[in-house]
């Protein structure tokens, strides 16, 4: 199958940056229906990482959130357990990470889906 696509935090962040050069090449790429897309968790945490470490971006962590998920309508995401996207979207909103305390609750976010741990 040569219709599975990695999609890279730079094109979730292109397709976002009305300002950037590649953001009408972003949008129509992810809008292209014969590929499958895929991306990893990590990179949906450089993705928040660099939207909260932005100052002139003043959006919170849900709101990031709110929009990387209208991005992802389409995209399958790799994670350790089906479980962690929603351990991680529920601590991302309530504590409101900012930079690079994103990967902190990535982290936090598989330690919370292993069996005995809390």
């Amino acid at each position: 199958m040569n219709n599975l696509v990695l999609v890279d935090t730079n094109i979730l962040i292109y397709a976002i940056d009305a300002d950037s050069q590649f953001h009408e090449r972003a949008l129509k790429f992810l809008s292209n229906d014969t590929l499958r897309f895929f991306t990893t968790s990590k990179n949906i945490s450089e993705f928040l990482v660099i939207l909260t470490r932005n100052e002139e971006i003043d959006l919170s962590s849900a709101e990031c959130l709110e929009i990387l998920n209208s991005l992802l309508a389409n995209v399958t995401i790799f994670y350790l357990n089906p479980t962690t996207f929603k351990v991680f979207q529920d601590l991302v909103r309530k504590y409101n990470p900012r930079d690079l305390w994103v990967h902190d609750i990535e982290i936090a976010k598989h330690w919370g889906t292993v069996p005995g741990c809390v």
